[in-house]
C-alpha cells in the first residue's frame, strides 16, 4: 500500500491546531479508462476549529486542474472538531490522459485560512498500443482447420509487463444455445 502522509502548515498565528491528513492507495498507476478511487483520512483534534476539507488535482508541472467535472463524489466537506473521517475520491472513467502524472491533494483549511494537506502522485496508465490481432487462416471448418491466433507488435510500458491477451470464442449447438469460452495467454 502506498501511503502519503504529510502535514504542511501555513499558519498566520502561533497557536494553531490543524487536522492530520493522509492518503492511501494500493497502486502508483491507475487505469485511465476505469473508475479511480482514492481514500483520504482526516483526524480533527478536539480543540481544532471546523475545517473545510477538499480534494484538489494538479498536473505534472504543478498547475491546478478542474476536478469537479471529473468526479463521481463530492470534492468538499466541512468537518467539525474531534472527528475522524475517511474521505473518498472517485473519478469517472476516461477522465485522465494515459501516461501523465497527476498530484491528488487532500487539503484542510481553517476559518483563519490555516492550511494542512497531504498529497500523492499517481500515473494514468493506458492500454497497450500499435499491435495487431491475427487469425490464420482467416477461414476454415470447425474441428477440421487449425487456427493460429496471435497478437504481435503490442507496445506497453515495461513496468506493465507481462501483457495478458484474452481470446474469446462462442460455440453454437443445434439447439441454438450458445456457450462462450475464454482463453488467456501471457506474453
Amino acid at each position: 500500500t502506498l501511503v502519503a502522509t504529510s502535514v504542511i502548515i501555513q499558519s498566520l498565528s502561533s497557536l494553531v491546531v490543524l487536522p492530520t491528513l493522509s492518503i492511501s492507495s494500493n497502486f502508483k498507476k491507475f487505469n485511465a479508462d476505469s473508475i479511480l478511487q482514492i481514500f483520504g483520512s482526516i483526524i480533527t483534534p478536539a480543540d481544532a476549529a471546523p475545517q473545510n476539507v477538499s480534494w484538489q488535482l494538479y498536473d505534472d508541472i504543478g498547475a491546478l486542474l478542474q476536478l469537479e467535472p471529473l468526479l463521481l463524489t463530492s470534492a468538499m466537506k466541512v468537518l467539525q472538531p474531534n472527528n475522524s473521517f475517511t474521505f473518498a475520491l472517485a473519478a469517472k472513467p476516461s477522465s485522465f490522459v494515459p501516461g501523465k502524472s497527476y498530484v491528488f491533494r487532500l487539503q484542510a483549511v481553517s476559518p483563519d485560512d490555516d492550511v494542512s494537506f497531504s498529497q500523492i502522485t499517481l500515473i494514468a496508465n493506458g492500454p497497450p498500443t500499435s499491435g495487431q490481432f491475427v487469425v490464420s487462416p482467416s477461414q476454415g471448418t470447425a474441428f477440421e482447420t487449425y487456427f493460429l491466433l496471435s497478437a504481435p507488435y503490442w507496445l506497453e510500458d515495461e513496468s506493465d509487463y507481462p501483457i495478458l491477451y484474452s481470446f474469446r470464442y462462442t460455440l453454437k449447438s443445434l439447439s441454438s444455445d450458445a456457450s462462450t469460452s475464454n482463453i488467456t495467454y501471457m506474453n
